[in-house]
């Protein structure tokens, strides 16, 4: 966005083009505001431009495009509270059906590593065309070793896998389904980072994708490439038994 937090042409018609190859290539695509740090940190200046987003976005493809999905924001928190953001994503939400009252938009609960934590999101109960999103990286200390960001860039050999693993993310997932009162789910980031071992990798993708589908909850594994890859770009191909994790099926060449 400009100065005047106007989308420019070149990022519209470039948007246009991925939605347009997703769509062709049989895919779903997510609009996602993720604007993480800045929505954390000041979320006044984040609700402004939040604003400007998204009237223009649903006013550009109010008439087109009707798979794409509208994600308000990723991973609202941080300075931002439970009320402030509930009343944001209500706003948007009212920006977006002025011009658009059928498209599927996904709203995030508040951002919190704990499910057994999650505050509960007031949204019209007439509108039925909201699905809920979380994003779930428990236990940190697996999903996240070796990763410097998070302070744990000297953590390494951290398992996962055991019944009690299993059992902590059945205890999680039922939570996200109470917190989520009979709205669909959409798990829109799961993963491990590339320094945990590639079969405890495996076992955890599989789980928590099989766990997911039981759910009944539609799911987006993070990431594709770069450092929690699921394909490897220098010898441009699949890192075969995590595609086979989380799609028994699929070829891998």
């Amino acid at each position: 966005m400009n100065s005047e937090h106007r989308l420019t042409p070149t990022t519209l018609q470039a948007l246009d083009q991925v939605v347009e190859q997703a769509i062709l290539n049989g895919l779903i695509p997510v609009i996602d505001e993720h604007d993480v740090d800045e929505c954390q940190e000041t979320p006044k200046s984040c609700a402004e431009k939040l604003h400007e987003f998204w009237s223009q976005i649903s006013s550009r493809y109010a008439h087109r495009y009707p798979t794409a999905v509208y994600e308000i924001l990723n991973e609202p928190g941080g300075n931002m509270d439970r009320d402030a953001w509930n009343a944001l994503a209500l706003e948007i939400l009212k920006t977006i059906r002025a011009v658009d009252a059928k498209r599927v938009v996904v709203v995030a609960g508040l951002n919190s590593d704990d499910p057994q934590n999650m505050q509960m999101i007031d949204l019209p109960e007439n509108d039925r065309n909201i699905i809920l999103t979380v994003h779930y990286y428990k236990p940190f200390a697996f999903t996240h070793q070796g990763a410097p960001w998070a302070e744990l860039k000297n953590s390494r050999h951290v398992p996962w896998g055991t019944r009690s693993d299993q059992d902590a993310v059945q205890r999680d997932f039922a939570a996200i389904s109470r917190w989520a009162r009979g709205r669909p789910v959409y798990l829109g980031e799961f993963g491990a980072y590339e320094k945990a071992g590639i079969e405890s990798r495996a076992k955890y993708l599989a789980f928590i994708a099989r766990s997911a589908e039981l759910e009944g909850w539609s799911l987006a594994c993070w990431q594709f490439d770069h450092d929690f890859a699921l394909f490897d770009s220098d010898r441009d191909r699949w890192v075969a038994p995590l595609l086979r994790a989380l799609l028994p099926s699929a070829p891998t060449n």
